[in-house]
């Protein structure tokens, strides 16, 4: 009787850490990084008259099912911005690509564009733009780069 409820003893604790175990292992184990998504300019999706020389781009992180992150404890690493013009038939024109940044900024980040190594912005001319983002999250012992988001469009007042 006493060998019985030990036995039974055992199957439950063995049961009980099959199940913790395989909820730790979800929680900390993720085959494809997060994304960037909700992607904003000037806090406007695909605004096409923003007054502002230098337009502010905006992004938030999702899971990559689609759903906001269940990860645990997400963090943003760093991120890599690359804002494009249609170009003259030969697909678009990278007028901006900010290389990668190391922060966790998501939240207004300046276009650095327009300098030697870049072409400013046209006014009246319809742009896009995209992010792509290093992310650690719970379990995850270094960073991850993803992939590059959706395209977001924007557009200068005209002259």
């Amino acid at each position: 009787m006493v060998a019985a409820a030990a036995a039974r003893l055992n199957g439950l604790l063995a049961a009980l850490l099959a199940v913790c175990l395989a909820g730790r292992g979800q929680a900390s184990e993720a085959t494809t990084p997060p994304f960037a998504t909700n992607l904003r300019t000037e806090h406007a999706v695909r605004p096409l008259g923003i007054d502002a020389a230098v337009p502010r781009f905006s992004w938030a992180v999702a899971a990559a099912d689609g759903s906001a992150s269940p990860l645990r404890a997400v963090v943003q690493h760093s991120y890599q911005i690359e804002v494009t013009r249609p170009g003259d038939g030969a697909g678009a024109q990278v007028v901006w690509d900010s290389g990668e940044v190391f922060t966790n900024r998501s939240l207004l980040v300046e276009y650095g564009g327009g300098s030697s190594s870049s072409t400013p912005l046209g006014r009246g001319t319809l742009h896009s733009w995209r992010v792509r983002m290093s992310t650690k999250w719970h379990g995850q012992p270094a960073p991850v780069q993803g992939d590059w988001s959706s395209s977001a469009e924007f557009a200068l007042t005209p002259p």
